[in-house]
């Protein structure tokens, strides 16, 4: 039950996030959106792969982690090729290779910082909240 909790709660997030309006400014903030939005899922991935004493929510992490990284590869790409000046989309660094560069939004830190407190059983309790 919890697994498919926090797969719809994963799901829901991307969909949200096509929902932004694909014109907004040539699609950087899209892309920007699209781009805090995929390493916010890797950055809580790790963490509940690293935590977590639960090793079907490690499996899970590690997928979202995988998949998440691929999606930002994606983004990467389709960025690089519509940005024709050297200039960055908001929050973006062009030369980042990982999600560690991408700023995130405040109410993701907030969720990343809660849950780097806790540990164990209550890290868990906590991951679906």
């Amino acid at each position: 039950m919890r697994n498919i909790s926090f797969r719809t709660i994963v799901v829901s997030m991307i969909v949200a996030g096509l929902f932004v309006p694909l014109y907004a400014h040539h699609g950087t903030q899209f892309l920007s959106k699209a781009m805090e939005m995929n390493a916010a899922e890797v950055r809580l991935g790790e963490m509940a792969a690293n935590k977590t004493q639960n090793p079907r929510v490690k499996d899970f992490a590690q997928m979202v982690v995988r998949d998440h990284n691929q999606t930002l590869d994606k983004i990467r790409e389709i960025r690089d090729a519509r940005q024709a000046s050297p200039t960055s989309a908001k929050g973006i660094d062009r030369n980042s290779k990982n999600d560690a560069n991408v700023q995130l939004t405040p109410e993701h830190q907030r969720t990343l910082d809660k849950l780097s407190a806790l540990s164990g059983a209550e890290f868990d309790r906590n991951l679906w909240t």
